[in-house]
Formats: structure tokens, sequence, C-alpha cells
């Protein structure tokens, strides 16, 4: 008996993503995917795909992508930090920014933060991400710095694993010296769900971090397990609402008085308190009437490679800033039926602080 077999090839030609070069086991895998991928194409063909979005796998892909070559790609730093503006409606100026993961791919596109940080925990290299990532917002400070941007503070996560391990912190900090980069410049964010029950450990690192001046903000909060006592004991400078007690909050029952619970217990601690998660002009419009100032969230705008961020800053410095207290002058000229619609008063602050 005689077998025939037939082969498919499939051809991967990347296109170059700014600073980072895949690695040869990502193009393989994408090689892989183009030539499996279901065409009326018959058995025997050389199939060529070039990285555009009906290109792009599945989130099981992109897993399956990412577990595969998250190990080369912190070796060889090619994670990149985007940033995501945090606003001041009553001063209508950016008033910080949040460093989020992501890892530019030949066919898969932007990879963001979720598979990625999947992918460090089931590698057991969380802590690794945190250096890399680190490291990568401190050269990304210089530069900015260099170009005379007058920059707010920026938000690094970092796990609470990472927090556990003395030579984290180490790196952490050495980094910030080697690129004289002041402390009050750096706010380290740290989950809610890790933090419910601090080690000892993690509370003196989080200490020495605070001692030489970076910012601690508990993130995520209201849907982990910290408790009155987790908030004396951690020393923080700013709370962040999780987006999944904000996002849908015009149309979820009672969620007007967890807010305001939120909001009490910010006011409390003396801590600034920022919402995040805000997508839809009605969560915006409850989150204002209820008193809630610093926003983050696609409404206002998404995150953006480092090289957008000083254009984005010096858009609000060409006047589209709103002066201190201008809230407040917004509501007065209102007119009296729309004084107390939020939702009105969102649209105009939504005016000035994007960019159409």
């Amino acid at each position: 008996t005689a077998a025939h077999l037939d082969c498919t090839v499939g051809v991967i030609t990347p296109e170059r993503t700014g600073r980072v070069e895949p690695s040869a086991a990502t193009l393989i895998d994408s090689a892989l995917m183009t030539s499996a991928r279901p065409t009326a194409d018959e058995p025997g063909r050389v199939r060529f795909a070039r990285p555009t979005r009906a290109d792009s796998p599945d989130p099981e892909q992109v897993r399956q992508l990412v577990l595969r070559s998250l190990p080369d790609d912190l070796l060889l730093s090619r994670l990149v930090p985007h940033y995501q503006p945090q606003v001041d409606i009553e001063t209508g100026t950016i008033s910080g920014y949040e460093a989020l993961v992501r890892l530019p791919h030949p066919t898969a596109g932007l990879i963001t933060s979720e598979p990625l940080v999947a992918a460090a925990t089931e590698h057991n290299l969380l802590h690794e991400l945190d250096r890399v990532m680190f490291r990568a917002v401190c050269q990304d400070i210089v530069a900015w710095r260099e170009q005379g941007v007058a920059l707010p503070p920026v938000s690094i996560n970092m796990s609470p694993a990472s927090l556990q391990l003395h030579d984290v912190v180490d790196a952490a900090l050495t980094c910030l010296e080697e690129c004289r980069i002041p402390g009050e410049a750096v706010m380290v964010e740290v989950t809610e769900s890790g933090s419910a029950d601090p080690s000892p450990t993690m509370l003196r690192h989080i200490r020495r971090l605070r001692r030489a001046g970076l910012r601690i903000a508990l993130d995520d909060f209201g849907t982990g397990s910290a408790n009155l006592r987790t908030l004396q004991m951690l020393p923080m400078d700013s709370l962040k609402v999780s987006r999944a007690l904000v996002h849908g909050d015009a149309v979820v029952p009672d969620i007007g008085d967890v807010l305001r619970v939120v909001r009490d217990i910010a006011e409390m601690f003396h801590v600034r308190l920022v919402c995040e998660g805000i997508e839809e002009e009605r969560d915006l419009a409850v989150a204002i009437a209820l008193g809630y100032r610093h926003f983050q969230g696609w409404y206002f705008g998404g995150a953006v490679p480092a090289a957008e961020v000083p254009r984005q800053l010096s858009r609000l410095q060409r006047g589209r800033r709103l002066e201190s207290g201008h809230l407040a002058r917004l509501l007065d000229r209102l007119d009296p039926r729309h004084r107390s619609d939020p939702g009105h008063v969102a649209r105009l602050l939504k005016d000035q602080l994007r960019d159409e």
C-alpha cells in the first residue's frame, strides 16, 4: 500500500513594531497558526500572512503564544509600558499615569496585560515581570525629563509576591537612584486581594519604599477582602476603586450607597480616591454626583505609548485644561434644569479633556 501525504506551509512576514523584535519562537508560533488557519485552499499550499487585525488569534491562541514566549520576552526586554491617564475633573489636568504592560506581537497585535500577567503567574515570573516593567518605566521617565516634560506621578503595579522579595525592592530603589528619579515621581500600586493580610515582610518593604519617597496605592479596592484594620496597617496615599464597582453604576441598584461608603473610607484615612474603569458617561455622572474627583478609564482615553505622553500633556497646556474650581463655575452657569444632571456636566468635561 502507498501513502500520500499533503503538506501545508505557513509563512509569516512580520512588521517591525517599534523597539521590539519578535523572537524566533514567536515567529514559529505565528507560522504554525497561519498554516493551520481554515481556508478554502486545498492541502499542499504555501500560505502567507501579514499581521493584520483579521489575522489576530482568539484569546486561547494568545494565551498559548504568551505562555511559550514570555520567558524569552522578559529576558530580552520585549515588553513595553503603555500609559493610561488619570484625570482631575476639577482642575482639568492629568493628575497621574498608570503604566500598563504590553507586548507587541507580529500577528496577535498588541497583547494587553491580562494574558501577560496570567502567564507570568503560571511561570512563577511575576517578580521578574515587575522588575522589567519598573526599569522600563524609569527609562521612559528619564527620557521625558530630558525633554523638559512636566510629568505627574506614574503608577507602577507590583504584585504582593514581589513585595515579599528583598531583591525586587532593592532593584527598584537602585533603579531610581541610577536614573536620578525622585521617589515622589513614582507610585506603587498593590492589589487589594493580595493585601488583605499583609505579612510583616511585605509591610516592611512597603514602608521602605515609602521612606524613599514613593507613594503607595491600594488597587482594585472594594472587591477584595481588605478590612479597616488592613487599611490602618498599610501606609497608603491612594485608593483605587475597582472597575467592577464602577462599570455599569448607573443601572445597578444601591450602587450609589456603596460608592458613598468607599468615598467616606477614603476621607477617613485622608487618601486620594481614584475611580478607575470609567467607560460610560452615565457611570461618570453617578460618581461626579457623589463628589468623586479623580478618574481613569476609556471614557477619557486608553493607554498610549511613551512617545504619546508629552503630546497628550501638551494638548492640555495649550488651553484644554479646566481652571481650578471650574467645575463649580460650570454648575453655576448651567440651565437650572441641568444643575442636578451630572451627565450634562460630564459631557462638558469630556469636551475639555479629550483631543477630539
